[in-house]
């Protein structure tokens, strides 16, 4: 009975001259034309960010996190800019900014490449600017002095096992040799000779695209040596914890949600500040200017850059020695300025 219906409804069409087998296939195009925007987002990312970026990762935390809840299952045609206005204003008001205009800048890309695609008529993203997301940045001066730290690191003894102790070691790691945080989570055992006290970061991996080597202290030994034994002979340094991670080692926003978790009662600050927090120890430190800056694979600036071709292995051993000693004592609770043992008087 209903094919008959349908084939009534489709003689009608053909006597008003309707040519209903190209209407069919001109549906089945728009179908199979049609995306959401979230499966234009993952062809996008495993055709242009996957492949080209050192970590895709970053790109794909914005999308899993905020533009896919709010716009995954929309069809990318229907998309306006009112609703990816909305959206940026809500991940500003998280607190975000700088995610906001990096969620608009990812959007651009995202609908230009749906419109070079014939998927999308116009770019709903193209007239947003950085005023109706999260406004003009201002580089981050976060950094955590020796008593934050010390704060820091006695709120994660309170914690107990609701931090981690493989946070607790990417944290020691962290502040000791100024690492960014995915030279530290995306390393491989490759890259350290345990027995020569070395780290090779290699330049695919390195922001700058420089290898540099960082020479090993005794403690920092001693914490990658539990840090191996804690892997389960994975490859990565920390291996994901979830079988199912896309990459085989620990997703960057571990330690980051547990810090901001962590009840420790400091300004907001993220993973990256460590690395900052780390450089200015230094300074405080008395380690000179040029060795801290070889440490976190700055180039000098000017002159001094062009001229000293030195590595600097042996000051920055003796540097990264002071600093596990200092990192060691902060987690103890010893404050250095006022670091007297007084003497017992003797009969």
């Amino acid at each position: 009975k209903d094919a008959r219906i349908q084939a009534s409804q489709l003689r009608v069409k053909v006597q008003q001259g309707i040519d209903v087998a190209a209407e069919k296939q001109a549906r089945l195009t728009e179908h199979r034309e049609a995306r959401t925007v979230k499966e234009l987002a993952e062809e996008w990312l495993d055709s242009v960010i996957r492949p080209k970026l050192k970590h895709p990762m970053v790109v794909e935390r914005v999308f899993r996190r905020d533009i896919y809840p709010a716009l995954g299952g929309t069809n990318v045609r229907q998309v306006t800019s009112e609703q990816i206005t909305r959206l940026l204003g809500k991940i500003n008001a998280s607190g975000r900014p700088t995610i906001a205009n990096d969620a608009l800048r990812y959007l651009k890309r995202l609908f230009n490449y749906g419109e070079a695609l014939g998927l999308v008529e116009r770019n709903p993203a193209e007239k947003l600017t950085t005023a109706v997301a999260g406004g003009k940045e201002s580089p981050r001066r976060r950094w955590l002095d020796e008593g934050e730290v010390r704060k820091l690191f006695a709120a994660i003894r309170l914690a107990g096992v609701h931090f981690t102790h493989d946070n607790l070691l990417s944290v020691r790691l962290l502040l000791t040799l100024g690492v960014r945080k995915m030279e530290l989570f995306g390393a491989t055992w490759e890259e350290i000779d345990l027995a020569a006290g070395e780290w090779r970061i290699p330049s695919s991996r390195t922001k700058t695209e420089v290898s540099r080597t960082l020479p090993l202290p005794p403690q920092v030994i001693e914490w990658l040596t539990e840090v191996k034994a804690r892997g389960g002979g994975s490859r990565y340094l920390f291996p994901a914890r979830r079988a199912s991670k896309r990459f085989g080692h620990v997703s960057p926003d571990t330690l980051w949600r547990a810090l901001t978790t962590l009840q420790h009662g400091l300004e907001p600050f993220s993973v990256h500040d460590l690395r900052r927090t780390s450089r200015s120890l230094m300074a405080d430190a008395g380690v000179p200017f040029d060795v801290a800056e070889k440490i976190l694979g700055h180039e000098l600036p000017a002159i001094a850059g062009i001229y000293d071709r030195s590595d600097a292995s042996k000051q920055k051993l003796a540097a990264l020695t002071t600093m596990a000693g200092l990192v060691v004592k902060l987690e103890q609770g010893v404050d250095r300025a006022n670091n007297v043992i007084p003497l017992r008087k003797t009969a």
